[in-house]
């Protein structure tokens, strides 16, 4: 996404979940482009290696991390993201 930068997100760090595709994917691209660095989310973990791929070839930083936010059994890994 090339054009004139609305804000600046650099050092700044954005969980985008649903990211795999549509829309999240859409939302990330854009929050990449503004500079953050971004933790990828999703429920299908090759949908996100798939996305996390993208990103890491356009030069961006990311992290993929799969689980359902929803899944309140799995909040240990939640609460394991870092802002490195």
């Amino acid at each position: 996404m090339d054009g004139p930068k609305l804000f600046d997100l650099t050092g700044k760090t954005a969980l985008v979940t649903g990211s795999s595709e549509g829309l999240g994917f859409a939302m990330a691209r854009g929050l990449a482009a503004a500079g953050a660095r971004l933790i990828l989310n999703g429920r299908d973990a090759q949908k996100l290696a798939n996305a996390a791929t993208s990103f890491a070839e356009s030069g961006h930083k990311i992290e993929a991390r799969p689980f359902d936010v929803a899944d309140e059994g799995r909040s240990s890994q939640r609460s394991s993201i870092s802002t490195r």
